[in-house]
């Protein structure tokens, strides 16, 4: 072949011409892989067990950071739930909502429309601790402030209740040593006491994980137009998973379950007048349990449905609450359909 270059002749299997040096074609493309394959190889075995080290050096260091981050730590060892609150907790702000439309019913069919409510309260609670005794310590929730805003029919009125007002009487927990709940006293008010009540439960033993479930029963009592209703629970719990709340982290519960109601105090015109009661409904709620404070900083519980007062004459009714004054002298159903929803936190 002749040379382009310098019209030389030269061999076909020559690659540089022999006068003026120049490459008359590239070498193959397998030439030049089997170059820099060997290339690689060679620098791989001279310097191959550094990136070995860097590797293990790194999966390292991300497991070690990974195992000492809180969140890691309380999925893979789990929780201990149990109360020991330091006593120096900043106020926890608690508030409701009730929502309720009430009619009579006479043999199944509408007797009258009665007061419809919206009630909405809302309150500042302090938890102090009482002094400790070599069995355990407790704890006094007690209102700084408690306002209450009722609805009824076409009326407004606005409330500020008075410290010495049943609805928010100081209410006590009693722990042991080891934070388990024992006892709760003057709970059963439908104000703080019933904020007490489901800041308060009685945990499982031993160490939870997400996804652990329990049962927990809790009563309370909640005010409904004139009636003083009376709840008990048997609600089941669910440790759903750790979150950062705040500065710290928590565990986050979730519960739902069945309530059953009784008349704790009927209204005057309905005394030894009810012949039963039922509820149709459902109630859950969430909680955040603060791992730093080791107590529940926040729970909101909701529950709604149909509730049944059976009353032996409906003309016992009073006038005033009755769209309808011809009233016959028979047993029927008063039925509150509602919805209550209760929340107290501190305020992150």
């Amino acid at each position: 072949m002749v040379c382009p270059y310098c019209t030389y002749w030269v061999e076909d299997s020559i690659e540089l011409c022999p006068k003026c040096r120049r490459r008359l074609r590239s070498p193959s493309v397998l030439q030049q892989n089997v170059a820099v394959k060997n290339s690689l190889l060679a620098f791989l075995s001279r310097f191959g067990y550094l990136f070995i080290v860097a590797a293990g050096i790194a999966a390292i260091a991300y497991g070690v950071f990974y195992y000492l981050s809180p969140l890691t730590r309380l999925k893979l060892n789990g929780i201990h739930l149990k109360y020991q609150p330091s006593g120096n907790l900043p106020p926890f702000l608690a508030g409701t909502h009730l929502e309720s439309k009430c009619w009579a019913y006479r043999q199944g069919a509408l007797d009258t429309p009665l007061l419809s409510t919206q009630l909405e309260e809302t309150g500042t609670l302090q938890l102090e601790a009482d002094l400790r005794s070599q069995t355990g310590q407790s704890f006094t929730l007690s209102a700084i402030e408690w306002v209450k805003t009722i609805h009824v029919g076409d009326t407004f009125n606005n409330v500020t209740l008075p410290k010495n007002h049943r609805t928010v009487s100081p209410a006590k927990v009693v722990l042991d040593a080891q934070g388990t709940l024992i006892d709760k006293r003057n709970a059963d008010s439908p104000g703080v006491g019933r904020a007490l009540n489901f800041l308060f439960f009685t945990f499982p033993k031993g160490v939870q994980h997400p996804g652990g479930t329990w049962m927990n029963q809790t009563n309370w009592e909640q005010t409904l137009g004139e009636w003083g209703i009376g709840w008990e629970s048997e609600l089941v719990w669910n440790l759903a998973g750790f979150e950062a709340c705040g500065t710290t982290h928590c565990a986050r519960l979730t519960y739902s379950g069945k309530i059953t109601p009784r008349v704790n105090r009927p209204p005057a015109w309905a005394k030894n007048s009810v012949t039963g009661i039922a509820f149709d409904g459902y109630a859950s709620g969430s909680a955040l349990y603060n791992v730093r404070e080791k107590m529940l900083t926040s729970n909101s519980f909701t529950y709604e449905g149909k509730l049944s007062i059976h009353i032996k004459n409906l003309e016992l009714i009073p006038e005033e609450q009755r769209a309808n004054y011809d009233v016959l002298a028979e047993p029927g159903t008063i039925l509150f359909q509602f919805m209550d929803k209760l929340e107290v936190r501190i305020p992150i």
